[in-house]
C-alpha cells in the first residue's frame, strides 16, 4: 500500500515526473530517492492537503508510512525506502521495508527487516 501510494503520486504528477515526449527523467522529477538519503521534514500542514514540490511530497509519503507502521525511524526510512528509474526500460522502482524478528521473511534471507518493490511505467 505504501509503495503503491507514492507511484499513484509520481503517476498524478507526470508532468513533473516525465520529459515532453512522455519518458521519465533521470531524477523523476525530483522523485528519485537513494538508499541512505534522508526524506524531507514535514510537518501536518505540509501534508494537507499534498505539498506542492516532490521533495516534500516524499517527505509526507515517510511520514504516512511511519504512521502506518509505527515501528519504522527515520535512519530506517532512509536507508530501505527506494525510488529508481531504470534509464534503459523506462520502469520506475518503489522499494519500501519493514522490520521483522530476523529470519520471518519467505526470500530465503536471514534478514531482519522485510522489501517489497513495486514497479511499474508512468
Amino acid at each position: 500500500m505504501v509503495a503503491s501510494e507514492l507511484m499513484e503520486t509520481m503517476r498524478g504528477d507526470t508532468l513533473t515526473v516525465l520529459e515532453v515526449n512522455g519518458v521519465p527523467k533521470a531524477d523523476l522529477g525530483g522523485y528519485a530517492k537513494a538508499a541512505g538519503t534522508e526524506l524531507a521534514a514535514v510537518t501536518g500542514d505540509d501534508c494537507q492537503p499534498l505539498a506542492a514540490t516532490p521533495a516534500k511530497r516524499l517527505g509526507c509519503w515517510g511520514a504516512r508510512a511511519k504512521q502506518l507502521m509505527p515501528e519504522l525511524g527515520d535512519a530506517f526510512v532512509a536507508s530501505n525506502f527506494v525510488v529508481g528509474l531504470d534509464s534503459v526500460s523506462g520502469v520506475v522502482s518503489v522499494t519500501v521495508a519493514w522490520p521483522v524478528k530476523k529470519g520471518q521473511c519467505m526470500d530465503g534471507n536471514d534478514n531482519d527487516f522485510c522489501s517489497f518493490t513495486l514497479r511499474s511505467r508512468l
